[in-house]
């Protein structure tokens, strides 16, 4: 089996900054993947800052997975991966 490297990133992210916290996290997965990192893992809801205290804050009557699938930043996202050549679901 050959070892892969795993990236954990530890950012603070700025409520409602979605362009700047993306745009920090892009800066975060490039370097690790510099580093030789196959897989990156960034915090949950790092690009909004948010946190939740219920689930049923959602507004849209659309569950989070559907929100996310849909919206123009998880197509970004989800991109970003294979132009640096790391592991992405």
């Amino acid at each position: 089996m050959t070892p892969a490297k795993i990236a954990v990133i530890q950012m603070r992210s700025e409520y409602g900054a979605v362009e700047s916290n993306l745009e920090k996290a892009q800066s975060l997965v490039a370097r690790a993947t510099r580093d030789g990192a196959k897989l990156v893992v960034l915090p949950e809801l790092f690009n909004t800052g948010y946190q939740f205290v219920a689930q049923n804050e959602t507004s849209s009557g659309l569950s989070l997975d559907q929100q996310l699938a849909e919206s123009a930043f998880y197509q970004r996202v989800q991109s970003k991966p294979i132009n640096l050549s790391i592991w992405n679901t």
